[in-house]
């Protein structure tokens, strides 16, 4: 299952959280100290989501799978509302049908907010796999030059 995490437990593992996030945030986020204050500060105002899968084992402990960070991506040009995928890590292998739980979660919720898309940048084959699988699209590439 997938469960959207409440501010105080963000700050409860924000430790882990940070880790999760520096480990697979997006290739043009600033993810140095200042970076991290101003993402849990997005947290605190609900700019940012964070969102853990998980499931009970059967000695009814939470296993978790992954964490992963959302955030509401708006073009001002054509006034559309993705959301974006901002981290996705992994600490074990996901079992399939967890995937696909967790995606049609998220995606009731970026329905719920109005969004068009889920979106999020990889270089990380499996997702590839991954999203491919759930019929999504796999089309673009991120390029970056320095200047």
């Amino acid at each position: 299952m997938l469960v959207r995490l409440e501010y105080n437990q963000i700050l409860s593992n924000w430790g882990e959280i940070t880790a999760a996030i520096r480990a697979s945030g997006p290739p043009l986020a600033d993810l140095s100290d200042e970076g991290m204050d101003r993402v849990l500060r997005a947290f605190s105002g609900d700019l940012m989501q964070c969102w853990v899968i998980c499931e009970v084992g059967e000695d009814l402990e939470t296993i978790v799978y992954a964490i992963g960070t959302t955030m509401i991506w708006e073009d001002v040009i054509v006034f559309e509302r993705n959301l974006l995928i901002f981290s996705l890590y992994a600490y074990r292998l996901v079992p399939q049908d967890l995937w696909r739980d967790s995606f049609e979660t998220l995606r009731k919720y970026a329905r719920s907010v109005n969004c068009k898309n889920i979106v999020a940048f990889t270089v990380v084959d499996k997702i590839v796999d991954i999203v491919k699988d759930l019929g999504g699209s796999v089309n673009t590439r991120l390029v970056k030059m320095e200047v």
